[in-house]
């Protein structure tokens, strides 16, 4: 069993040369901590090839890297990750990935999109909050990422 880490999420989606900048604060660090043991974890568990693409991103690597609006990124409260399973395409792997999280974690929002999962976690309130952003972001595409 892969045990996630913080420095997993510090390093995800950050390229070589900037992960010296990418340092969270302690704060920062116990919100990372509680999204491994409550979302990542249970779900690196569950999906053992899942890999994680994207982490935490300080202030200055979001603006660098254009990630304005990324938020719970920058507090340490989101992950985002890719997932495609045996005898499935992309999609119906992010759809199974879908399903688990909505059945057995609590969190506070999941964004869909056709090819990964954007997950975060608040300590205080988690309202399973779930958007299928692949409409949004793909129109011209047919997409089947949410079925139901």
């Amino acid at each position: 069993m892969k045990e996630i880490t913080i420095g997993d999420l510090v390093t995800a989606g950050v390229a070589y040369q900037d992960r010296q900048r990418n340092i969270p604060t302690e704060s920062h660090q116990k919100n990372l901590q509680a999204l491994i043991d409550n979302i990542l974890q249970p779900l690196i568990n569950q999906f053992p090839a899942a890999e994680i693409i994207c982490g935490y991103r300080s202030p200055s690597i979001a603006y660098y890297y254009r990630d304005m609006v990324m938020s719970d990124h920058k507090q340490g409260r989101a992950a985002a990750i890719w997932w495609c399973g045996d005898n499935l395409d992309i999609e119906q792997s992010v759809f199974a990935m879908y399903k688990w999280i909505v059945e057995n974690l609590e969190f506070n929002t999941l964004d869909i999109y056709d090819t990964y999962i954007d997950i975060s976690y608040n300590e205080r309130y988690n309202y399973k909050l779930v958007s299928n952003m692949s409409f949004v972001h793909n129109k011209h595409i047919a997409s089947r990422a949410i079925l139901d």
